[in-house]
């Protein structure tokens, strides 16, 4: 497991300008839309959300382009995405496994990955979970509190926990949450490895 500082140069560095920035960049995009008059209104959010996989930034969402004020006061409006996170919108089929590890820091991992794989009828994660279970039995640890395992990127912060009833959070830090496609939950073989390491 890898942990870390995540250095982030100065925005108004001359040395070290961000990508974002830089001439062409996406603030340029986005202040040319802006003066322009460009925007996507407060529609079509579901049908984008869902076509990206289900799990979008707001900074995908600027990049598709809608506008920050439009991001704003759509806030109010039925036709609002669906928040997971700061930062971090859903479509409405995510289901509430996901959108509460979200709300706990980030996507599924380790048994709560497998859970939630097991439910996709993903026979060697029902394995895992039903070896799992025999032992827990067998150590008396059918009472101890059901925990999220969440995953986050090498060398992330911990994000603040942002559900309403929180839980026990179990942090495991790989590179497959950078993936688009691990967004609900790390595939079924990288769940399977952290739930060897694990002690949560």
């Amino acid at each position: 497991m890898l942990r870390g500082r995540l250095t982030v140069p100065h925005a108004g560095s001359v040395d070290h300008p961000t990508r974002a920035s830089q001439p062409g960049g996406r603030d340029e995009r986005r202040l040319g839309r802006l003066r322009r008059g460009e925007g996507r209104g407060f529609g079509g959010f579901e049908q984008f959300i869902s076509g990206q996989g289900g799990i979008v930034t707001r900074g995908e969402l600027l990049d598709a382009g809608w506008s920050a004020d439009e991001l704003r006061l759509v806030r109010d409006m039925p036709s609002r995405p669906t928040r997971l996170r700061r930062g971090w919108y859903s479509s409405r089929e995510v289901d509430e496994t996901v959108r509460n590890a979200w709300a706990h820091g980030g996507a599924l991992a380790c048994w709560s990955a497998l859970d939630w794989h097991a439910r996709q009828e993903s026979a060697a994660a029902r394995d895992a979970l039903a070896l799992r279970n025999i032992l827990d039995h067998d150590h008396d640890h059918d009472l101890r509190p059901k925990a999220v395992h969440i995953c986050l990127p090498p060398h992330a912060h911990v994000r603040l926990v942002e559900a309403e009833q929180p839980q026990t959070v179990v942090r495991h830090w790989h590179p497959a949450a950078l993936e688009r496609t691990a967004r609900w939950a790390v595939p079924v073989e990288i769940a399977l490895e952290q739930s060897q390491r694990c002690t949560g």
